[in-house]
């Protein structure tokens, strides 16, 4: 079965020589894989890294540009190049097993198909949400999925309004078709941890927007993913519960130190002392670990996030 994989290069320029590396040594025959590389509004220097790589590689590799329009934009241009029976994807910051492929492939021998989802590996030890994270405990990430090519024809690819969450929605519209989509454990990508400082861990959460989106479109599958829970016609996360709690704080407090009440301050301090020892202990049962405090900057900007995604879409989800 011939395989076309699928990668959009934006500013990984650090780890795509591992990337491609992995990519020609996979154990599968190299006449029945191609790899499409989509630089998608990547600087000079990446696109000559990436270049060099594709001069002369051990596996047809075609390399594809486009201006910055995101990773959904990038997929679909890759796809729509690519002459695979199957189409694989990951991420130019991942490094596959050398039995990725043909764990992917085996499965596309039941008709009824439509997509395969691989296991993501990382460094556990140095996982602590959201600082240092990793797409691990995830459904449908891209970084490890492949699809049967009708099945992606009859979604039309990626939508492109995405530019986060585009994997989930895919995955929801070829489940809704019909198709079956498969886990595969013995499809190994390696992901490596990525350390957010606090400019691109806000740009993340501030993508929250198209939570709101994924809802509207899939009311049911997204439920469950982002674990809904409706009043009435609201729509709220865990996180709001979270971030209403700590408004209700913020407010107190301004009007205490604004009217001079000192005891109430004070009783104000010692009950977010209280919150954030409550939370230490509730949260950091979970896994992976995860920091309190950059959490807790992590749901403001999420909740501020939804709340435009909310008017701009038209659907409201906290």
């Amino acid at each position: 079965m011939f395989v076309s994989v699928v990668l959009s290069f934006h500013d990984e320029k650090r780890y795509i020589q591992k990337c491609l590396r992995s990519l020609f040594e996979l154990d599968y025959p190299k006449d029945l894989y191609e790899i499409i590389v989509v630089a998608d509004g990547c600087d000079i220097e990446g696109m000559e890294i990436i270049k060099k790589i594709v001069s002369s590689p051990p596996v047809k590799t075609i390399l594809l540009t486009q201006e910055d329009k995101g990773p959904a934009a990038g997929r679909n241009l890759g796809i729509k190049a690519s002459r695979g029976e199957v189409i694989a994807i990951t991420d130019p910051d991942c490094i596959v097993d050398e039995g990725w492929l043909k764990n992917h492939v085996k499965h596309y021998n039941d008709p009824k198909v439509g997509g395969v989802e691989g296991k993501v590996e990382t460094e556990w030890d140095e996982l602590c949400f959201p600082k240092k994270i990793a797409p691990v405990g995830y459904r449908y990430a891209t970084c490890n999925m492949s699809y049967r090519r009708k099945a992606l024809e009859e979604v039309r690819f990626f939508d492109e309004d995405f530019r986060f969450k585009e994997d989930d929605d895919l995955a929801y519209r070829v489940i809704e078709k019909g198709w079956r989509i498969v886990e595969e454990s013995a499809a190994l990508v390696y992901h490596p941890v990525r350390n957010l400082d606090l400019k691109n861990l806000i740009k993340r959460a501030l993508k929250s927007k198209y939570d709101v989106l994924l809802y509207k479109k899939h009311p049911e599958l997204a439920t469950k993913t982002l674990h809904v829970k409706k009043i009435g016609s609201i729509a709220f996360t865990p996180e709001s519960k979270y971030s209403t709690i700590m408004l209700m704080v913020f407010i107190a407090l301004l009007l205490s130190l604004m009217l001079n009440f000192f005891i109430i301050t004070l009783g104000i301090i010692i009950i977010l002392t209280i919150l954030y020892v409550y939370l230490s202990k509730k949260l950091l049962k979970r896994r992976p670990p995860l920091s309190v405090f950059w959490m807790l900057i992590d749901i403001f900007f999420i909740e501020v996030s939804r709340i435009y995604g909310s008017i701009k879409y038209r659907k409201f989800l906290l």
